[in-house]
């Protein structure tokens, strides 16, 4: 029973560990993602030197939590090995104490022996199955996500562009944040070209969206 207790405890490590190296993975991919998109821009205003070194600093999270995940698994099999071993000599030195016949002690150390190997592999698959919930769980949020536009239970046929596209009053906010469109009214007649014009962050891109039905007015 004293094995169980380094099997949790190390397998909660790989798990904590195996997450931050999860979490520090994505971003790094992200940052690449945003990098590469915008090298333009990077290389315009000279960025170069700050996107290495947020780059290099998520390889270093990476490495430095794929390090612990490495020394809490290879600390499972010495720690059960080194318990199992103590609680066999004490069990010897009491079988002793009691004057168990030798074919009787023969015969227990046997199957105490037989029993050693399959503990080891389960405490080996714990650690594994610790390391992949992680991936698991995040599957699972990303499975759980839901769309910004949600379609209605008994939607309405949408009437073909014939005049023109009115907007009256709306207001967007995306979650936990502020109102970036408020209180906007626009009315584009067929066959008008207008131009938008305005700040990054003034809402250019998330009034086209609304437009094309990816995202919907919250007021």
């Amino acid at each position: 029973p004293f094995c169980g207790i380094p099997i949790i405890v190390l397998g909660g490590k790989v798990r904590r560990a195996a997450k931050a190296s999860l979490d520090a993975n994505i971003s790094q991919s992200s940052l690449l993602v945003e990098a590469l998109s915008g090298i333009r821009v990077i290389k315009a205003f000279g960025m170069e030197s700050g996107s290495l070194a947020r780059f290099r600093t998520f390889s270093q999270a990476i490495i430095h939590h794929d390090m612990k995940s490495m020394k809490a698994r290879e600390l499972v099999n010495p720690l059960v090995e080194t318990i199992s071993m103590l609680g066999l000599g004490l069990l010897i030195v009491v079988i002793f104490m009691s004057d168990t016949s030798v074919p009787d002690l023969a015969s227990f150390l046997m199957g105490v022996v037989l029993m050693f190997t399959p503990f080891k592999k389960l405490a080996n698959v714990h650690v594994v199955f610790q390391m992949a919930s992680v991936g698991v769980d995040r599957l699972a949020q990303i499975m759980s996500a839901q769309p910004h536009v949600k379609e209605p239970a008994q939607p309405e046929p949408l009437q073909s562009f014939a005049r023109e596209i009115r907007c009256e009053n709306i207001s967007f906010a995306y979650p936990g944040g502020q109102p970036i469109i408020r209180d906007f009214s626009m009315n584009l007649t067929r066959g008008d070209k207008i131009g938008l014009i305005g700040p990054n962050g003034a809402g250019k891109t998330t009034l086209v969206k609304m437009l094309l039905g990816q995202l919907a007015p919250t007021a």
